[in-house]
């Protein structure tokens, strides 16, 4: 019987023992540290803009102006599309016959989303000059005009959610066939929704 007797002691010594080791390893789970996201600015969606900057015609420069409003859509992850109409202006001085020519454009914008808050992108498109008569008002019995296509790159950057500022470079030619041709250098404040 004393055999049974440590046998027995034995047994509910390593019981014991086994359940002060698991009491020591008892898993208490932690909870993580919240993910913090940078907030990204929102380019997809309705867009609304003023631009500025110069238009080189032949060896000049000038001042140009203009307002923007456009949409772009996610194609997929990084990639970003878009569709813009412009309205600008351009003011000639002295040089020409007419002072002042206005501009009404429709491009396409094909982007490349390099962080949260910075784009690339290409653009091309359409558009039409519309010049004044010789004393510089607009009749529109004597307003010229021209179409003209254009390509060019841009870079745009998001400032907050809701506000980005961009640079564009383009090449416009005219479709008259008579080498007709413009370069023009802006950069812009764009508002988003």
């Amino acid at each position: 019987m004393t055999f049974l007797k440590v046998l027995s002691g034995a047994a509910v010594g390593t019981l014991l023992a086994a359940s002060a080791v698991q009491a020591a390893d008892l898993y208490v789970p932690e909870t993580p540290a919240p993910i913090l996201e940078e907030a990204g600015v929102g380019f997809e969606g309705l867009y609304v803009g003023v631009t500025g900057g110069a238009a080189f015609i032949e060896d000049d420069g000038f001042g140009t102006f203009g307002v923007v409003a456009g949409t772009n859509f996610a194609v997929s992850d990084p990639i970003v599309a878009g569709l813009e109409v412009e309205l600008s202006g351009v003011h000639l001085g002295d040089e020409f016959v007419n002072e002042t020519i206005g501009n009404a454009a429709v491009r396409g914008r094909l982007g490349v989303m390099m962080t949260d808050s910075a784009m690339v992108y290409a653009l091309a498109g359409v558009g039409v000059l519309f010049a004044g008569n010789d004393d510089g008002d607009v009749d529109i019995d004597d307003v010229d005009s021209l179409g003209y296509g254009e390509i060019g790159a841009g870079i745009e950057f998001g400032v907050t959610e809701s506000v980005s500022i961009r640079g564009e470079l383009a090449y416009l030619r005219g479709f008259e066939g008579d080498d007709t041709s413009a370069g023009r250098a802006t950069a812009g404040v764009l508002f988003h929704f």
